[in-house]
């Protein structure tokens, strides 16, 4: 934790850096500590509980599933396949990564009310109208080399009910959505922007449910695949992605911004850079009104120039779908 401290015209500001190995937090226990020590330093006598750490599948995974004979043979033939998979490859080269860049910026708040109003209007989350401006950003910029997919981050916890709000967890499963490709992307129009989002929506929906039903073997299925994790890691760093890019969406941040003595003037989105070959990811979270984006990437993945260009064609896309008129239909219920 790192406290930068200086003054401006109105008096003392400062900002607080905040890092930590994804092995013990993801996004949202990032944010977790955040809300814990604003309190603190708001009050420094604040009781916020204490939490041991998760030391074994029966910390997060209830009995019956643990003991499910189904779940673990599953679980278990499933190992069996990946640890087959991997006796059978040979082992690639890493492929080392370039320099790594972030590009941060902020979707002003007329923006942010607009998207979110157009897009409740349409029946779709902001992430889901996120994910088709940039999926027809990366269509734009790297042409035939485009995937037309994402990878999109599943909150875990909210299926893992032993898990309390306020303690850090790391695991963050996902799962690859791909998008509608038919149309060239200079050809998707207003409707047909919208239409891919409500599709995009139910797609992402159906693999998010997908992946509730089978949490239990998930995580059981992990612990069965320890000796072969060096393999699985050596796999990432050799080859690119199947999809154009991680795209994670925190939401709306619950941080209250007056505090006794001090105010919090915005909060800016986690950023993470993994070990992987590709390390081509955008994160966004909501604060004071405000979107706020963080685009990670590095120069073996794609080049500072096309990271801003995809950034500048997905912002125009949000802009003008945001503003555009709503179509004379019905109000949509949104995932």
């Amino acid at each position: 934790l790192t406290w930068v401290r200086g003054r401006d015209a109105q008096g003392e500001v400062g900002e607080l850096v905040l890092a930590c190995h994804h092995v013990i937090c993801d996004g949202m226990s990032m944010l977790t500590l955040l809300r814990e020590i604003l309190a603190l330093c708001a009050d420094p006598a604040l009781d916020i509980g204490t939490h041991t750490g998760f030391n074994a599948l029966e910390d997060i995974l209830p009995a019956q599933a643990l003991s499910d004979r189904r779940v673990r043979r599953s679980a278990a033939w499933k190992a069996l396949a990946f640890r087959l998979f991997f006796s059978l490859r040979r082992r690639r080269k890493p492929v080392p990564q370039g320099e790594f860049f972030v590009l941060h910026w902020k979707l002003s708040r007329e923006d942010t009310a607009a998207l979110a109003a157009r897009a409740k209007a349409e029946g779709v989350t902001v992430f889901a109208a996120m994910s088709v401006a940039f999926s027809l950003a990366f269509r734009t910029v790297k042409g035939a080399a485009a995937t037309g997919k994402i990878f999109s981050p599943v909150d875990i916890r909210k299926f893992l009910t032993l898990i309390r709000p306020d303690q850090l967890f790391a695991a963050a499963p996902g799962t690859i959505v791909p998008l509608d490709t038919e149309l060239a992307p200079d050809n998707v129009d207003d409707a047909a922007f919208w239409e891919q989002a409500r599709v995009f929506k139910g797609r992402l929906n159906q693999k998010v449910e997908r992946i509730s039903r089978n949490v239990h073997e998930y995580f059981i299925g992990l612990e069965m695949m320890h000796s072969i994790f060096g393999q699985f890691v050596a796999e990432r760093r050799s080859d690119l992605d199947k999809f154009d890019t991680t795209i994670s969406n925190i939401g709306r941040i619950d941080i209250p911004q007056d505090y006794p003595g001090f105010r919090l003037e915005t909060v800016y989105s986690p950023t993470a850079r993994l070990p992987w070959r590709s390390t081509t990811a955008i994160l966004s979270s909501g604060y004071a009104g405000e979107l706020d984006f963080v685009f990670t990437c590095d120069t073996e993945s794609l080049s500072r120039a096309q990271v801003e260009r995809i950034r500048e064609i997905a912002m125009r896309l949000l802009r003008e779908r945001s503003h555009a008129p709503a179509a004379a239909l019905p109000l949509r219920e949104a995932a």
